[in-house]
Protein backbone atom coordinates (compact mmCIF):
# COMPACT_ATOMS: atom_id res chain seq x y z
CA UNK A 1 0.00 0.00 0.00
CA UNK A 2 1.52 3.07 -0.74
CA UNK A 3 2.21 6.49 1.54
CA UNK A 4 -0.62 8.38 -0.29
CA UNK A 5 -2.90 6.03 0.42
CA UNK A 6 -2.17 5.99 4.38
CA UNK A 7 -2.53 9.71 4.41
CA UNK A 8 -5.82 9.24 2.95
CA UNK A 9 -7.22 6.77 5.00
CA UNK A 10 -6.14 8.61 7.89
CA UNK A 11 -8.13 11.64 6.75
CA UNK A 12 -10.77 9.07 6.43
CA UNK A 13 -10.15 8.12 10.09
CA UNK A 14 -9.97 12.02 11.11
CA UNK A 15 -13.56 12.51 10.04
CA UNK A 16 -14.97 9.75 11.26
CA UNK A 17 -13.84 10.56 14.68
CA UNK A 18 -15.18 14.06 14.19
CA UNK A 19 -18.59 12.77 13.24
CA UNK A 20 -18.55 10.62 15.89
CA UNK A 21 -18.04 13.63 18.62
CA UNK A 22 -21.32 15.31 16.81
CA UNK A 23 -23.08 12.28 17.08
CA UNK A 24 -22.30 10.98 20.98
CA UNK A 25 -23.26 15.28 21.54
CA UNK A 26 -26.57 14.63 20.03
CA UNK A 27 -26.64 11.38 21.75
CA UNK A 28 -25.87 12.13 25.02
CA UNK A 29 -28.34 14.97 25.36
CA UNK A 30 -31.50 13.29 23.73
CA UNK A 31 -32.20 15.96 21.68
CA UNK A 32 -32.62 16.71 17.55
CA UNK A 33 -29.73 17.67 15.35
CA UNK A 34 -29.09 21.93 15.25
CA UNK A 35 -28.75 23.44 11.70
CA UNK A 36 -25.23 24.44 12.21
CA UNK A 37 -24.62 20.42 13.23
CA UNK A 38 -26.51 19.53 9.94
CA UNK A 39 -24.12 21.60 8.37
CA UNK A 40 -21.42 20.48 9.88
CA UNK A 41 -22.61 16.49 9.00
CA UNK A 42 -23.36 17.20 5.85
CA UNK A 43 -19.71 18.98 5.29
CA UNK A 44 -17.53 16.30 6.82
CA UNK A 45 -19.80 13.97 4.27
CA UNK A 46 -18.96 15.13 1.27
CA UNK A 47 -15.50 15.44 2.72
CA UNK A 48 -15.33 11.75 3.12
CA UNK A 49 -17.06 10.71 -0.17
CA UNK A 50 -13.74 13.09 -1.85
CA UNK A 51 -11.56 11.85 0.21
CA UNK A 52 -12.71 7.99 -0.76
CA UNK A 53 -12.73 9.20 -4.45
CA UNK A 54 -9.02 9.98 -3.82
CA UNK A 55 -8.32 6.58 -2.26
CA UNK A 56 -9.76 4.30 -4.67
CA UNK A 57 -8.12 6.15 -7.69
CA UNK A 58 -4.74 5.69 -5.67
CA UNK A 59 -5.77 2.01 -5.02
CA UNK A 60 -6.41 1.97 -8.98
CA UNK A 61 -3.31 3.83 -9.99
CA UNK A 62 -0.87 1.34 -7.85
CA UNK A 63 -2.55 -1.92 -9.13
CA UNK A 64 -2.26 -0.76 -12.60
CA UNK A 65 1.63 0.57 -11.82
CA UNK A 66 2.16 -3.36 -10.97
CA UNK A 67 0.37 -5.11 -13.61
CA UNK A 68 1.02 -2.86 -16.80
CA UNK A 69 4.59 -2.56 -18.60
CA UNK A 70 5.95 0.82 -18.69
CA UNK A 71 5.37 2.17 -22.22
CA UNK A 72 5.37 5.90 -23.28
CA UNK A 73 2.11 7.82 -22.65
CA UNK A 74 0.43 9.40 -26.42
CA UNK A 75 1.49 12.69 -27.02
CA UNK A 76 -1.73 14.89 -26.38
CA UNK A 77 -2.57 17.11 -29.20
CA UNK A 78 -2.72 21.09 -28.41
CA UNK A 79 -0.89 23.67 -26.97
CA UNK A 80 0.64 22.07 -24.26
CA UNK A 81 1.66 18.91 -26.40
CA UNK A 82 5.64 17.66 -26.09
CA UNK A 83 5.98 18.24 -22.06
CA UNK A 84 3.27 19.18 -18.99
CA UNK A 85 2.58 22.46 -18.03
CA UNK A 86 3.94 23.48 -14.77
CA UNK A 87 1.34 24.25 -11.93
CA UNK A 88 -0.66 27.78 -12.51
CA UNK A 89 -0.58 29.38 -8.94
CA UNK A 90 -4.15 30.33 -8.82
CA UNK A 91 -4.92 26.13 -9.83
CA UNK A 92 -2.59 23.97 -8.53
CA UNK A 93 -3.05 20.24 -10.30
CA UNK A 94 -6.26 18.69 -9.53
CA UNK A 95 -6.09 14.86 -9.02
CA UNK A 96 -7.17 14.26 -12.17
CA UNK A 97 -3.89 15.19 -13.87
CA UNK A 98 -4.94 18.60 -15.56
CA UNK A 99 -3.42 22.09 -14.52
CA UNK A 100 -6.24 24.51 -15.55
CA UNK A 101 -9.86 24.29 -16.85
CA UNK A 102 -8.84 25.04 -20.07
CA UNK A 103 -6.38 22.18 -20.69
CA UNK A 104 -9.42 20.20 -19.29
CA UNK A 105 -11.64 21.48 -21.95
CA UNK A 106 -8.74 21.17 -24.81
CA UNK A 107 -8.90 17.30 -23.68
CA UNK A 108 -12.28 17.36 -24.81
CA UNK A 109 -12.30 19.02 -27.76
CA UNK A 110 -9.29 16.20 -28.98
CA UNK A 111 -11.28 13.33 -27.09
CA UNK A 112 -14.27 13.95 -29.47
CA UNK A 113 -11.97 14.27 -32.62
CA UNK A 114 -10.52 10.43 -31.95
CA UNK A 115 -7.47 11.59 -29.99
CA UNK A 116 -8.25 10.59 -26.21
CA UNK A 117 -6.27 11.96 -23.09
CA UNK A 118 -5.41 8.97 -20.99
CA UNK A 119 -5.81 11.49 -17.90
CA UNK A 120 -9.72 12.24 -19.33
CA UNK A 121 -10.48 8.35 -19.93
CA UNK A 122 -9.03 6.90 -16.29
CA UNK A 123 -9.01 9.58 -13.98
CA UNK A 124 -11.87 8.40 -11.27
CA UNK A 125 -12.59 12.40 -10.68
CA UNK A 126 -13.86 13.60 -14.28
CA UNK A 127 -16.11 10.52 -13.93
CA UNK A 128 -15.45 9.84 -17.99
CA UNK A 129 -18.65 9.63 -20.12
CA UNK A 130 -19.83 9.56 -23.78
CA UNK A 131 -17.53 11.78 -25.83
CA UNK A 132 -20.40 13.54 -27.62
CA UNK A 133 -23.73 13.28 -28.10
CA UNK A 134 -26.74 15.41 -25.83
CA UNK A 135 -26.08 12.81 -23.43
CA UNK A 136 -22.62 12.86 -23.01
CA UNK A 137 -20.13 14.92 -22.31
CA UNK A 138 -17.39 15.00 -19.53
CA UNK A 139 -17.79 15.75 -16.56
CA UNK A 140 -15.43 18.65 -15.25
CA UNK A 141 -13.20 18.04 -12.16
CA UNK A 142 -14.31 18.72 -8.79
CA UNK A 143 -11.84 20.97 -7.82
CA UNK A 144 -12.79 23.71 -10.88
CA UNK A 145 -16.15 23.54 -9.86
CA UNK A 146 -15.60 24.08 -5.82
CA UNK A 147 -13.80 27.68 -7.41
CA UNK A 148 -17.20 28.62 -8.34
CA UNK A 149 -18.70 27.88 -4.97
CA UNK A 150 -16.14 29.53 -3.11
CA UNK A 151 -16.98 32.91 -4.96
CA UNK A 152 -21.42 32.08 -4.86
CA UNK A 153 -21.19 30.93 -1.33
CA UNK A 154 -18.02 31.51 0.26
CA UNK A 155 -17.42 33.34 3.55
CA UNK A 156 -17.48 36.46 2.18
CA UNK A 157 -20.53 36.63 0.32
CA UNK A 158 -24.29 37.24 0.97
CA UNK A 159 -25.03 33.59 1.13
CA UNK A 160 -22.81 32.43 3.44
CA UNK A 161 -23.60 34.76 5.92
CA UNK A 162 -26.93 33.18 5.74
CA UNK A 163 -25.93 30.12 7.20
CA UNK A 164 -27.38 28.00 4.55
CA UNK A 165 -28.75 24.72 5.15
CA UNK A 166 -27.40 21.47 2.65
CA UNK A 167 -29.96 19.65 1.34
CA UNK A 168 -29.80 16.16 -0.76
CA UNK A 169 -33.47 16.73 -2.64
CA UNK A 170 -34.78 19.34 -4.68
CA UNK A 171 -37.58 20.14 -1.79
CA UNK A 172 -36.78 20.31 1.77
CA UNK A 173 -40.12 20.02 4.32
CA UNK A 174 -39.35 22.24 7.60
CA UNK A 175 -41.68 22.71 10.72
CA UNK A 176 -42.78 26.13 11.03
CA UNK A 177 -43.77 27.54 14.75
CA UNK A 178 -44.87 30.73 14.66
CA UNK A 179 -45.79 31.75 18.20
CA UNK A 180 -43.67 33.74 20.06
CA UNK A 181 -41.94 32.98 23.70
CA UNK A 182 -44.39 35.85 25.35
CA UNK A 183 -47.24 34.81 23.38
CA UNK A 184 -50.63 32.87 24.69
CA UNK A 185 -50.82 30.53 22.31
CA UNK A 186 -48.64 27.21 21.72
CA UNK A 187 -46.56 26.10 24.24
CA UNK A 188 -46.60 28.43 27.47
CA UNK A 189 -45.34 28.32 30.68
CA UNK A 190 -47.12 29.48 34.01
CA UNK A 191 -46.05 29.89 37.70
CA UNK A 192 -47.84 27.27 40.06
CA UNK A 193 -48.24 26.38 43.45
CA UNK A 194 -46.73 23.11 44.96
CA UNK A 195 -49.24 20.51 44.82
CA UNK A 196 -50.98 22.19 42.37
CA UNK A 197 -51.91 20.96 38.71
CA UNK A 198 -50.23 22.74 35.54
CA UNK A 199 -51.97 23.70 32.23
CA UNK A 200 -51.21 21.63 29.31
CA UNK A 201 -50.53 23.04 26.21
CA UNK A 202 -49.40 22.02 22.47
CA UNK A 203 -47.18 23.84 19.81
CA UNK A 204 -49.16 24.71 16.65
CA UNK A 205 -46.75 23.31 14.13
CA UNK A 206 -47.33 23.93 10.68
CA UNK A 207 -45.46 22.16 7.27
CA UNK A 208 -43.66 24.50 4.95
CA UNK A 209 -42.19 23.52 1.73
CA UNK A 210 -39.38 24.83 0.47
CA UNK A 211 -38.71 24.22 -2.71
CA UNK A 212 -35.18 24.93 -4.09
CA UNK A 213 -34.57 26.56 -7.55
CA UNK A 214 -31.74 26.31 -9.97
CA UNK A 215 -29.23 28.94 -11.35
CA UNK A 216 -26.43 28.17 -14.00
CA UNK A 217 -24.58 29.70 -17.05
CA UNK A 218 -23.95 28.01 -19.81
CA UNK A 219 -20.59 29.38 -21.95
CA UNK A 220 -19.81 28.53 -25.69
CA UNK A 221 -15.89 28.47 -25.92
CA UNK A 222 -13.67 28.99 -29.21
CA UNK A 223 -11.33 26.75 -30.83
CA UNK A 224 -8.78 29.82 -29.99
CA UNK A 225 -9.81 30.69 -26.33
CA UNK A 226 -8.84 26.87 -25.82
CA UNK A 227 -5.24 27.07 -27.20
CA UNK A 228 -4.63 29.93 -24.39
CA UNK A 229 -5.39 26.95 -21.82
CA UNK A 230 -4.71 28.28 -18.71
CA UNK A 231 -5.66 32.12 -18.80
CA UNK A 232 -8.65 30.94 -20.60
CA UNK A 233 -9.71 28.78 -17.78
CA UNK A 234 -9.09 30.70 -14.97
CA UNK A 235 -10.93 33.60 -16.57
CA UNK A 236 -13.91 31.67 -17.53
CA UNK A 237 -14.64 30.04 -13.90
CA UNK A 238 -14.23 33.21 -12.18
CA UNK A 239 -16.54 34.70 -14.48
CA UNK A 240 -18.94 32.10 -14.29
CA UNK A 241 -18.90 31.93 -10.68
CA UNK A 242 -19.23 36.31 -10.18
CA UNK A 243 -22.38 35.69 -12.85
CA UNK A 244 -24.16 32.96 -10.83
CA UNK A 245 -23.18 34.86 -7.69
CA UNK A 246 -24.43 38.21 -8.67
CA UNK A 247 -27.96 36.60 -9.58
CA UNK A 248 -28.47 34.85 -6.48
CA UNK A 249 -27.43 37.85 -4.32
CA UNK A 250 -30.02 39.33 -5.99
CA UNK A 251 -32.59 36.36 -5.22
CA UNK A 252 -31.33 36.84 -1.86
CA UNK A 253 -31.40 40.12 -1.34
CA UNK A 254 -35.08 41.22 -3.69
CA UNK A 255 -36.16 38.40 -5.03
CA UNK A 256 -39.66 37.50 -5.62
CA UNK A 257 -40.49 34.68 -4.54
CA UNK A 258 -41.10 33.65 -8.65
CA UNK A 259 -39.10 30.94 -9.70
CA UNK A 260 -36.51 32.40 -7.52
CA UNK A 261 -36.06 32.34 -3.84
CA UNK A 262 -37.94 35.61 -1.60
CA UNK A 263 -35.54 37.72 -0.89
CA UNK A 264 -34.91 39.95 2.61
CA UNK A 265 -36.50 42.87 1.43
CA UNK A 266 -39.66 40.82 0.66
CA UNK A 267 -40.06 38.70 2.94
CA UNK A 268 -43.15 38.59 5.51
CA UNK A 269 -40.57 39.14 8.98
CA UNK A 270 -39.31 42.40 7.49
CA UNK A 271 -39.56 45.25 9.57
CA UNK A 272 -39.32 49.14 8.21
CA UNK A 273 -37.83 51.55 10.45
CA UNK A 274 -38.40 55.63 9.58
CA UNK A 275 -35.69 58.19 9.97
CA UNK A 276 -36.21 60.14 13.04
CA UNK A 277 -34.73 63.32 11.17
CA UNK A 278 -34.59 64.06 7.49
CA UNK A 279 -30.87 62.79 7.72
CA UNK A 280 -29.27 59.47 8.87
CA UNK A 281 -28.46 59.62 12.56
CA UNK A 282 -26.69 56.93 15.09
CA UNK A 283 -30.27 56.76 16.74
CA UNK A 284 -31.79 55.60 13.42
CA UNK A 285 -29.05 52.60 13.66
CA UNK A 286 -29.85 52.17 17.26
CA UNK A 287 -33.77 51.33 16.48
CA UNK A 288 -33.04 48.89 14.00
CA UNK A 289 -30.96 47.19 16.76
CA UNK A 290 -33.92 47.28 19.22
CA UNK A 291 -36.76 46.10 16.69
CA UNK A 292 -34.11 42.65 16.15
CA UNK A 293 -35.31 39.50 18.36
CA UNK A 294 -33.76 39.35 21.71
CA UNK A 295 -30.74 37.59 21.44
CA UNK A 296 -30.14 37.77 17.64
CA UNK A 297 -28.02 40.89 17.38
CA UNK A 298 -24.85 38.66 18.22
CA UNK A 299 -25.27 37.04 15.12
CA UNK A 300 -26.71 39.56 12.67
CA UNK A 301 -25.00 41.78 9.94
CA UNK A 302 -26.17 45.15 8.22
CA UNK A 303 -26.24 44.90 4.37
CA UNK A 304 -26.19 48.53 2.62
CA UNK A 305 -26.15 49.87 -0.98
CA UNK A 306 -22.92 51.63 -1.43
CA UNK A 307 -24.08 54.80 -1.77
CA UNK A 308 -24.97 54.30 2.05
CA UNK A 309 -21.70 54.11 3.47
CA UNK A 310 -20.25 57.76 3.77
CA UNK A 311 -23.32 59.09 5.43
CA UNK A 312 -22.65 55.91 7.86
CA UNK A 313 -19.03 56.76 8.15
CA UNK A 314 -19.52 60.21 9.50
CA UNK A 315 -22.09 59.34 12.25
CA UNK A 316 -20.65 59.32 16.18
CA UNK A 317 -22.07 58.23 19.29
CA UNK A 318 -20.56 60.99 22.04
CA UNK A 319 -17.08 60.71 20.51
CA UNK A 320 -17.37 57.14 19.57
CA UNK A 321 -17.63 56.69 15.56
CA UNK A 322 -20.45 54.53 14.66
CA UNK A 323 -18.45 52.55 11.61
CA UNK A 324 -15.49 50.71 13.32
CA UNK A 325 -12.16 49.63 11.08
CA UNK A 326 -12.15 46.01 12.02
CA UNK A 327 -11.23 44.41 8.24
CA UNK A 328 -10.72 40.90 9.55
CA UNK A 329 -14.79 40.18 9.26
CA UNK A 330 -15.56 42.72 6.40
CA UNK A 331 -13.98 44.77 4.14
CA UNK A 332 -16.14 47.65 5.01
CA UNK A 333 -15.85 47.36 8.86
CA UNK A 334 -18.48 46.99 11.14
CA UNK A 335 -21.30 49.11 12.71
CA UNK A 336 -22.07 48.95 16.18
CA UNK A 337 -19.55 45.62 16.45
CA UNK A 338 -21.69 44.05 13.81
CA UNK A 339 -20.10 43.52 9.83
CA UNK A 340 -20.79 45.33 7.02
CA UNK A 341 -21.90 43.81 3.38
CA UNK A 342 -22.64 46.00 0.51
CA UNK A 343 -24.90 44.92 -2.20
CA UNK A 344 -26.23 46.71 -5.38
CA UNK A 345 -29.29 45.34 -5.15
CA UNK A 346 -30.38 47.42 -1.58
CA UNK A 347 -31.93 50.40 -2.42
CA UNK A 348 -30.03 53.43 -3.45
CA UNK A 349 -29.56 56.28 -0.21
CA UNK A 350 -32.65 57.86 0.83
CA UNK A 351 -34.63 56.32 -2.43
CA UNK A 352 -36.56 53.96 -0.34
CA UNK A 353 -36.90 51.55 2.41
CA UNK A 354 -33.95 49.26 2.20
CA UNK A 355 -31.02 51.36 1.51
CA UNK A 356 -29.87 50.03 5.18
CA UNK A 357 -30.90 46.73 6.25
CA UNK A 358 -29.70 44.71 9.60
CA UNK A 359 -30.22 41.24 8.63
CA UNK A 360 -30.85 37.83 11.26
CA UNK A 361 -29.76 34.93 9.76
CA UNK A 362 -31.84 33.41 12.42
CA UNK A 363 -34.94 34.74 10.62
CA UNK A 364 -34.38 33.35 7.86
CA UNK A 365 -34.03 29.83 6.42
CA UNK A 366 -31.83 29.12 3.56
CA UNK A 367 -30.97 26.08 1.67
CA UNK A 368 -28.37 24.93 -0.77
CA UNK A 369 -28.16 21.41 -2.82
CA UNK A 370 -25.84 19.00 -1.04
CA UNK A 371 -22.66 18.76 -3.02
CA UNK A 372 -22.33 22.22 -4.28
CA UNK A 373 -21.69 23.34 -8.17
CA UNK A 374 -22.46 20.98 -10.91
CA UNK A 375 -20.58 21.87 -13.86
CA UNK A 376 -19.92 19.24 -17.33
CA UNK A 377 -18.23 19.71 -20.67
CA UNK A 378 -18.95 18.76 -24.31
CA UNK A 379 -19.32 19.55 -27.50
CA UNK A 380 -22.32 17.43 -28.39
CA UNK A 381 -25.79 19.18 -30.08
CA UNK A 382 -27.94 20.35 -27.56
CA UNK A 383 -26.08 20.07 -24.72
CA UNK A 384 -28.11 22.45 -22.48
CA UNK A 385 -31.08 20.30 -22.82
Amino acid sequence: MSHKSDSLRQKLADIHEETKVIMSDVERTDRALTPIEQADLARLAAQFDDIEAQVQAADLDERATRALPSKTAPTPVGNWSGSRLGPVSSWGTDKSGFTSLGQFLGAVKNAVQGMPDPRLLNAVTTYGGEAAGTDGGFAVPPQFARMIWDIVGGEKSILGQLSPIPCDSNMLTVPVDETTPHGASGVTAEWYAEGATITATKPVIQQRNVTLYKAGALVHVSDELLEDSPQMGAHVVKLIGRKIGSIVESALVAGDGVGKPLGILSGPGTVTVDNSTTTLAAADLLNMVSRLAPGTFGRAFWLVHSSVLPYVGALTIGQVPVVQPDFTVSPYGKILGRPIFVSEYCQSWNAAAGDINLVSPDGLLTVVKAGGVHMASTIGFAFDQ
